[in-house]
């Protein structure tokens, strides 16, 4: 990129390689530079995957220009500058959000997180099962006790199916219909309210 002046001082706008030569009588000198022009952070949202009960790992979902992580769980715990953290929340609430910042400033990308803490976590291994899994037709659920509602959500949140008044132990949830990935089995029985990840592979 070429742009000549006789002025001491240049101010650009745009990227590229400059070069400067200074003549003074019949001596001169010359020296260049590259500028590159970088972009504030930009990222599609914010990816977590349910590891147990309350547990997540997060990552974010097409990061562009990222220079650094800080990662605010939203419960008063220390931030994390990890590009792919891990975090257990200790109590029940629904949290978020998480900062990308370079050297040109900050992007905000907020993701919620309900975290529901409840008596059926002394219990699960014994009391609570789920099968097939991976599956790719049907999810069996069993638990001694009743249950009342299951919920299907991706790992972003969105309800994919929820079925209420179930009033059973043994409950068959269909996810032939579903795409290949990881997803949240929210359950609720008498004793409390439990979240399992599920992968549908077919």
């Amino acid at each position: 990129m070429e742009h000549r002046t006789t002025d001491s001082t240049i101010t650009v706008n745009q990227a590229g390689r400059y070069t400067v030569t200074v003549t003074d009588g019949a001596c001169s000198t010359t020296e260049s530079i590259t500028i590159i022009e970088k972009t504030t952070p930009t990222a599609n949202g914010i990816q977590f995957i349910n590891t147990s009960t309350c547990s997540y790992d997060f990552n974010v979902v097409n990061g562009q220009n990222i220079d650094s992580y800080s990662w605010n769980f939203g419960d008063g715990s220390a931030n994390s500058t990890s590009a792919t953290p891990s975090h257990a929340y200790t109590s029940s609430d629904t949290y978020n959000v998480v900062t990308l910042t370079n050297e040109c400033g900050n992007t905000n990308k907020s993701q919620n997180v309900t975290c529901t803490l409840s008596g059926l976590e002394g219990i699960e291994t014994t009391n609570f099962k789920i099968h097939p899994n991976p599956s790719e037709n049907q999810v069996t659920i069993e638990s001694n006790d009743l249950i009342n509602s299951v919920t299907l959500t991706t790992i972003t949140g969105q309800i994919v199916s929820k079925i209420d008044n179930i009033n059973n132990t043994i409950k068959s949830l269909d996810v032939s219909v579903v795409e290949n990935g990881i997803y949240n089995l929210t359950i609720e029985t008498t004793n409390g309210v439990i979240t399992k990840r599920i992968e549908v592979i077919k």
